[in-house]
């Protein structure tokens, strides 16, 4: 034992030495036989103590960069700190011990976030933002504490691209149990992500496109009038407009050869601006080739004196949209302003963009160039082909191109090729590549950091990726970040640290983590958090960092990714840790964006007048996620959008002076000062003139789910062949195709045969539709052709009593494809979740109990759905109850869900619709048709024994029943074995409810 004392006065090199050699064996005996097995701590898989140093009483412990795989707190440091003074204090008593990772002090991986009270972190006081885009018809108050004024860069994965040596187009990575990585990962950031962090008020870019639909059409201020094949520009007040000398976007050149930059070969239009009152209009009319959604950008040449506020509106179905638009940003690019939805062919009314020379700022100008509606197909030539997909499945170096980037400073950075040749290098170079041509000097693109760039302030990217790799169990969650720059600097240039690359990394893994572990399993892993010199974390000159989810070719995994429930949870937790992030560095507390409100319900109470009512929903992760107010949306038709929304602060809302011969829809999102909510699902209503009877729709089908999985022994995998492909939100964009390859114990061999989990590619260009929660106006619309008025409400509202079904004469029950449904990864034993908290079940002991006692007080029910027998015969939590209900009150028995496979039906003759004349007719199949989503598992349900129900409709391919009547004991019930709704011929549903309504209200 050496005393403090001895040491000090000794000062004996070979002492100092002999004492940091015990201490040093000590430790490094301790931690090798404390290791753990994963890569949370205390000592993750690979540490190792690399030196001891002691300079009087400190004792400094250098250990290599895996101890801080794991996310650092102070808790984490005193632990061990605790563990090794033990270890120390019997050679060298008193010491101070200082733990070092990678050279670093453990203190400082602490987030600034997290430091503890009294430690001021390093801040950034940046100058006042400019702001690119406004939604000046948004009808809230601004978020302050959210992300409104900040600007995000979010890429998801790979894409489609063409391998010069293989001399074809293809992806990156391989097709494994039913996605690829290039398309999984959009799962998360197209319907979930990305609207998140815009609900929250960030203004969002993207190097990849990010609109699904097909369809694309360009109007380009040289296109005129004269042939509108692409449809029409217009420039009024004629002699305010003059053609510029700057560069602008030239229609016509597609497809693109490699150096062709469309956004450098024409021209485009200005007009000086006016305060007040405009003067001068330019106007885009798109001839849209097929109604739907479509994404609209504008291109402009930007230059100093161009106004920052460039007066933008947007006529679409649902109204009109304003924008200001800041010019002196983003010049000779695609800049997105939202999704739309555009009726089929020239509308000026309802589908056009106007440009208006209104501004604040008199006496500059706005420039008019191109419009985009809509994503397109891909349109970038490689070797005298293009690629055949829709554009958004491209990679981003085919996107950029079409953006208009200058490809020296982006992705033509003189590489030789690699693996996959140019194009694969050239993909993943150019997105970070793509952030610092955005943000431009200071922090521009490393090939020419003067470069002043498009002057947008970015201050976050994030690539989104699903790392590779087997395991039995879950892989779980790795978060990558690069300190070093590709100068071997680690400050950004405009001279920050870029540590923070490891905060927002750190921020990210943890709540990721933390939300997985709170909601599905605790048993989630949480991988490291990892230094590696990847282009997308060392090239960006801004804070960034690289998530690696999970593993896609993990099958464990995949049971969680496959799940839309998993991906909105794993896209909230990864919003709200850039929330946190960015908050923490420009000095604000936030506050989380609420959940979508529910409970809604919409009831006439007059002619022309109904009351909607809803209810918040609580987030039992986030205290401060609580409505402040909510928006209100209205639809008015059936071929319509929603309008911009009405700001109210209350749960109840009264309209009247609705036209009383129209369908109108609503739904509703929560506001606080962090953002806007998803919106609830949408509910319809038709009041009538006062002389219809009325019925009540039950909107009971709020389902998404994953599709099936099968497990047996060597035989494993995505059973979307007999099974139930699931229920995406909106749509699947991450389906290439069935799983063909079940066997675990088949190897990887290469991209084409990768082994267990090879997948089919033939629907990877097809969107698998899925639940919008937006169907009582197919039901509705079919009863107004009938002659009945009708309310809607949803099933939760039911359950709670808000709704009395006594006060209508009929009640239409739509469960479309509801069914108990177990949370991810759907199975018991290791990693299975703590609880396993069954969804959608079709009919609770609660809807039972209501409709029963509704029914034997005279009512008349229609009810219809693909599992309604299924699910209360054969669901996991099935009841004696269940099936009893199914035969006593319902009156039919369950045959088998696999009642069809062509989804053709027939009316029976002597049924109910042989007055009407209704021959065969279809229900929609596959990925869906015709806007709606598809049926693969039907119920056949025959009538109960004994009770006097009738078969009313088969299914052509196998005779089995598909529908049943009852009449008798007081009231009357009619039951599908399949959606309604997804009847794709209107005439069809209109005259089967029709047939419906009559019967049921004799």
């Amino acid at each position: 034992v050496i005393s403090q004392q001895e040491l000090s006065q000794q000062q004996n090199p070979q002492l100092f030495s002999e004492v940091s050699s015990r201490i040093n064996q000590t430790i490094s005996e301790y931690v090798a036989s404390n290791l753990s097995e994963d890569f949370e701590g205390p000592f993750p898989k690979g540490t190792n103590l690399q030196k001891v140093t002691v300079t009087g009483k400190r004792v400094s412990l250098y250990f290599n960069e895996a101890l801080v795989y794991q996310t650092v707190r102070q808790p984490l440091i005193d632990e061990l700190k605790g563990r090794f003074a033990p270890l120390i204090s019997p050679i060298l008593p008193e010491a101070e011990i200082h733990i070092y990772a990678s050279g670093r002090e453990l203190e400082d991986y602490i987030p600034g976030l997290y430091n503890p009270p009294g430690v001021l972190p390093e801040k950034l006081k940046p100058p006042s933002k400019p702001l690119l885009i406004e939604n000046v018809s948004f009808p809230a108050p601004r978020t302050s504490a959210g992300l409104y004024g900040h600007y995000m860069c979010l890429w998801h994965s790979h894409g489609w691209y063409y391998d010069t040596k293989q001399k074809r187009w293809q992806w990156q990575r391989p097709r494994l149990f039913t996605i690829v990585e290039d398309k999984f990962p959009m799962s998360f950031t197209i319907p979930f992500l990305m609207p998140m962090l815009e609900n929250a008020g960030a203004i969002v870019f993207c190097p990849r496109e990010r609109d699904i639909q097909v369809n694309e059409v360009l109007v380009d201020d040289a296109d005129g009038k004269a042939n509108p094949q692409n449809g029409i520009f217009e420039l009024w007040t004629q002699d305010a407009w003059h053609e510029d000398a700057a560069p602008g976007f030239k229609n016509g050149l597609s497809p693109y050869p490699d150096n062709i930059n469309p956004h450098q070969q024409g021209h485009h239009k200005v007009a000086e601006t006016v305060p007040d009152k405009p003067t001068a209009f330019a106007r885009w009319t798109p001839l849209i080739p097929e109604s739907g959604r479509y994404a609209v950008y504008v291109s402009y040449n930007a230059a100093p004196d161009r106004a920052p506020d460039a007066h933008y509106v947007v006529y679409h179905a649902g109204g009109a949209t304003e924008f200001r638009v800041n010019q002196q940003m983003c010049g000779n690019y695609w800049v997105f302003l939202g999704h739309f939805y555009f009726k089929r062919g020239l509308h000026p009314e309802e589908g056009s963009v106007l440009l208006a020379n209104d501004s604040s700022y008199p006496g500059t100008t706005v420039s008019a160039d191109c419009v985009k509606f809509g994503g397109g197909m891909g349109n970038i030539i490689r070797e005298n082909t293009i690629s055949g997909y829709p554009r958004y499945l491209e990679g981003s170096r085919y996107w950029l191109q079409y953006a208009g980037v200058i490809p020296q400073l982006v992705y033509k950075l003189g590489f030789k090729g690699g693996f996959g040749g140019p194009d694969y290098v050239e993909d993943y170079t150019s997105r970070p590549e793509w952030v610092n041509y955005l943000v431009g000097a200071p922090d521009g693109p490393n090939a020419d950091r003067s470069f002043p760039g498009l002057g947008v302030p970015v201050d976050v990217s994030l690539a989104f990726h699903t790392d590779a790799g087997i395991k039995d169990g879950v892989v779980g969650t790795l978060l990558i970040y690069r300190i070093k720059d590709q100068f071997n600097k680690d400050v950004f240039p405009d001279g920050r640290s870029r540590w923070l690359n490891r905060d927002l990394a750190d921020l990210i893994q943890s709540q990721i983590v933390q939300d997985i572990r709170a909601k599905y399993s605790s048993t989630w892993t949480q991988r490291q958090i990892k230094k590696r010199d990847l282009a997308e974390v060392r090239r960006p000159n801004i804070p960034s960092a690289l998530i690696e989810l999970l593993s896609h070719q993990n099958f464990d995994d995949m049971k969680y990714g496959l799940d839309p429930r998993f991906r909105f949870d794993v896209s909230r937790a990864i919003y709200k840790a850039v929330l946190r992030f960015i908050a923490y560095e420009y000095g604000y507390e936030p506050i989380i964006a609420p959940l979508a409100p529910k409970f809604l319900s919409v009831t006439t109470t007059a002619p022309g007048k109904i009351i909607l009512r809803w209810q918040p929903q609580t987030d039992p992760l986030e205290p401060t996620a609580v409505a402040e107010g909510y928006i209100l949306y209205t639809r008015k038709g059936k071929d319509a959008d929603f309008d911009n929304g009405t700001y109210v602060t209350e749960t109840a809302y009264e309209l009247a002076g609705l036209e009383p011969n129209e369908i109108y829809s609503f739904k509703v999102s929560a506001v606080n000062q962090g953002g806007v909510s998803f919106p609830s699902e949408v509910l319809s209503v038709y009041t009538g003139t006062g002389n219809e009877p009325r019925a009540l729709i039950v909107n009971a089908f709020d389902r998404i789910a994953p599709p099936e999985y099968i497990e047996a022994e060597n035989y494993r995998g995505v059973n979307r062949h007999n099974g139930d492909c699931g229920v995406p939100y909106l749509w699947n964009l991450a389906l290439t195709g069935e799983q063909w390859d079940f066997n675990p114990k088949h190897k990887f061999l290469n991209n084409d045969n990768p082994g267990w989990g090879a997948s089919y590619g033939d629907l990877e260009t097809r969107i698998e539709l899925g639940n919008t929660f937006d169907y009582t106006i197919i039901h509705g619309s079919a009863m107004k052709r009938a002659g009945w008025a009708f309310d809607s409400v949803s099933d939760d509202a039911v359950r709670a009593g808000i709704i009395n079904l006594a006060n209508y004469k009929v009640v239409d029950w739509l469960l479309g494809e509801e069914r108990t449904t177990p949370p991810p990864p759907w199975r018991t034993g290791p990693g299975a979740p703590d609880k396993m908290n069954y969804e959608f079940q079709t009919l609770t002991p609660t809807d039972q109990k209501i409709i029963r006692n509704y029914l034997t007080q005279g009512g008349r029910l229609f009810i219809s759905g693909a599992y309604i027998a299924t699910d209360l015969v054969n669901s996991p939590i099935a009841r004696t109850q269940d099936k009893q209900f199914l035969e006593r009150v319902l009156k039919c028995e369950w045959v088998t869900n696999n009642g069809s496979k062509t989804n053709n039906v027939f009316s029976v003759p002597g049924s109910l619709f042989e007055p009407q004349g209704i021959g065969t007719f279809h229900f929609s199949s596959g990925l869906g048709e015709h806007g709606i989503y598809g049926v693969e598992l039907p119920d056949s349900i025959r009538p109960a024994k004994d009770s006097g129900a009738k078969v009313v409709l088969r299914y052509q391919d196998a005779y089995f029943d598909a529908g049943i009547s009852y009449a008798g004991s007081g009231y009357r019930v009619v039951v599908f074995g399949f959606p309604f709704e997804t009847i794709v011929s209107e005439q069809v549903r209109q005259e089967l409810m029709s047939a419906i309504l009559t019967f049921l209200a004799k």
